[in-house]
């Protein structure tokens, strides 16, 4: 929001945007590759209740992500408009708002499954 809001540092926010996807998108690929492992190792929903949840948790985390990609091809076009009218930048508020709580709740999530035993 700051490169957004000074002039002298407009041109990182679209950069920045897109490094957000990009690594939301390396997290859609990691977890669908995990998945696949899973699922060929002969793990799924019916293994144990840890996977139950496991794939609960984490499938309902990707589709918030998944969710979240969308937001930011919003928002990387929003950012290249050279005008940010307040209903743009309420917009750009609530797509980053959004995203950076998806972020925090995989913070939370990501102990919660693979640390805790």
């Amino acid at each position: 929001m700051h490169a957004v809001r000074d002039p002298l540092r407009r041109h990182l926010s679209g950069t920045l945007t897109i490094a957000a996807a990009a690594i939301g998108a390396c997290f859609v690929v990691l977890k669908a590759y995990e998945y696949h492992d899973l699922v060929t190792r002969g793990i799924s929903l019916g293994t144990s209740a840890f996977y139950k949840w496991y794939f609960a948790i984490t499938g309902l985390h990707l589709s918030h992500v998944a969710v979240g990609l969308l937001v930011l091809t919003v928002l990387s076009r929003v950012v290249r408009n050279v005008n940010t009218t307040p209903t743009r930048a309420a917009l750009l508020e609530g797509g980053a708002c959004f995203w950076h709580v998806v972020d925090l709740l995989w913070i939370v999530i990501f102990p919660l499954i693979c640390l805790v035993r």
